[in-house]
């Protein structure tokens, strides 16, 4: 843990910081990332499960970006540019919109989804009618809802680069 030269805990928050919960949850419980999120001076876990909102709060920690479930599957494998997948992208979307404003919460993640052969043009295009089904019930609940952009151009590892996602940047 980060301490100073008199060994005690960081805790300033100087540096508004969050832990990824999917990055450490095959390595750490998640009270024992909750433990160390204090420790480190963080204020919140993010892409974290909702059924983990009330063991935050209990915490004084929050959840700086909600993440959707689009189980069996990560969240950026199926998105707005495809709209086969868009019924069950909204209601993932939705769910979290809700689960987050509960919670005080602001701001929820999305994903283009990766290609399947679209265009990027005709994704762009699904992408916006996509969020605009989704983005007055975003706006009623006060949240924000953010688009993330993913690296295609590494394959060497499976989640440090996302070959064929549509939201290259």
């Amino acid at each position: 843990m980060p301490t100073s030269e008199a060994g005690t805990v960081i805790k300033k928050g100087r540096i508004k910081q969050s832990l990824v919960h999917w990055c450490y949850a095959p390595y750490w419980g998640i009270e024992q990332m909750i433990q160390v999120a204090k420790q480190l001076g963080c204020g919140s876990i993010e892409l974290i499960e909702p059924k983990y909102f009330p063991l935050l709060k209990r915490h004084d920690l929050e959840c700086a970006i909600g993440t959707i479930d689009m189980s069996p599957d990560p969240p950026f494998v199926r998105g707005f540019n495809n709209p086969k997948y868009h019924d069950q992208v909204i209601k993932a979307t939705r769910d979290s919109i809700d689960a987050c404003a509960e919670y005080g919460y602001k701001q929820v993640i999305t994903f283009t989804g990766m290609a399947e052969g679209i265009p990027p043009d005709v994704g762009a295009k699904n992408c916006v009618e996509g969020y605009r089904k989704i983005i007055g019930h975003a706006e009623k609940k006060g949240m924000t809802l953010c688009l993330e952009m993913l690296n295609t151009r590494e394959a060497a590892h499976p989640m440090k680069g996302h070959p064929g996602y549509q939201g290259d940047h």
